[in-house]
């Protein structure tokens, strides 16, 4: 039986890694959402081996750009991959203000608005 796509962000350490882990052993399509994907393929490629589960990818996603969360939910869009999990695990604690490229807090950005824009674009998904 299909289980669908689980999408993580933050699969990079902790209860993300652990997540990531679980779903990936229950037979998920993973798709790993990472601001820096480089960084991420060891990890998958470590996950795969520990799991059994050769369905578990990286994709680029930056959560302080709201490009960057639109271009990473069109090409699910485009590609209609039926989502069951979204995990959106990712997020910052600074102790500095920055702004992003849109205006925006850092802090804000990643840890509220692209969440909630990425959750809002990939409902017709669900």
């Amino acid at each position: 039986m299909e289980k669908g796509y689980a999408i993580i962000t933050g699969a990079d350490g902790g209860m993300g890694m652990k997540i990531t882990h679980a779903l990936a052993r229950k037979g998920y399509n993973i798709i790993m959402a990472y601001h820096n994907p480089a960084l991420a393929f060891a990890l998958c490629n470590r996950l795969k081996k520990t799991s059994g589960n050769d369905r578990i990818e990286v994709r680029p996603l930056d959560l302080s750009s709201l490009a960057s969360v639109e271009q990473f939910t069109s090409r699910l869009l485009e590609q209609g991959v039926p989502v069951s999990r979204l995990i959106n695990n990712a997020g910052i604690l600074t102790t500095h203000s920055r702004q992003t490229i849109d205006g925006l807090e850092t802090l804000v950005s990643v840890n509220y608005v692209g969440p909630y824009l990425l959750t809002r674009r990939l409902i017709p998904l669900m």
